[in-house]
């Protein structure tokens, strides 16, 4: 028996690999790419995030429409970081194929609340094959949230769910913006 993980894996290697059949073949106007990854996100509402990352030969931008509390949200993530250097990126053109990432916090994208797995596949030129860009839609792990009231939490925690039963809390350090512990708790939701 697959797991809930294991299922919604499979669910967004499928939609990636559907929506990269379909991917314009000369990706340069950036509005219908963002237009492309809201309607990859609309037909698929089990994946938080979609982004297409050019290769750095043809442009310096990278797409990226995620989920957020009352709909999606547009930014383009080359503004912020180098996406060539994010494993998401380096590692799906090193080897050439769609690879799974490990769980991280996504400073620079959606925000660093948010746990997630990337889905990479990268999209090459039919005619030459030289590479196009890497396609990405995200797996939400797990969301950080703030302490609710009454609970045993300071004002510079924040709880990280992954159960209606159990939780992570992760102490924060704001001047460092970065975890400085993690324990396992368990508060009632």
């Amino acid at each position: 028996m697959t797991t809930k993980l294991e299922k919604q894996r499979a669910e967004i290697q499928s939609a990636v690999e559907e929506l990269a059949k379909n991917f314009p073949t000369n990706p340069t106007n950036i509005e219908s790419i963002y237009n492309v990854l809201t309607d990859h996100l609309n037909r698929n509402p089990f994946i938080f995030g979609a982004a297409f990352a050019f290769a750095p030969e043809i442009s310096n931008a990278s797409p990226f429409v995620f989920r957020v509390e009352k709909g999606l949200e547009q930014k383009d993530i080359a503004a912020e970081l180098d996406y060539t250097q994010a494993l998401r990126y380096s590692v799906s053109v090193e080897i050439g194929q769609a690879v799974w990432s490990v769980p991280y916090f996504d400073i620079g994208g959606a925000g660093e609340d948010v746990l997630l797995m990337t889905y990479s596949s990268p999209l090459f030129n039919y005619e030459d094959s030289s590479l196009l860009g890497i396609l990405t839609s995200d797996l939400l792990i797990a969301q950080l949230e703030k302490p609710r009231e009454g609970y045993l939490c300071s004002q510079t925690s924040f709880c990280l769910r992954f159960s209606r039963i159990r939780c992570f809390a992760c102490r924060f350090n704001p001047e460092q913006q970065a975890n400085t512990a993690l324990r396992e708790s368990t508060l009632p939701y």
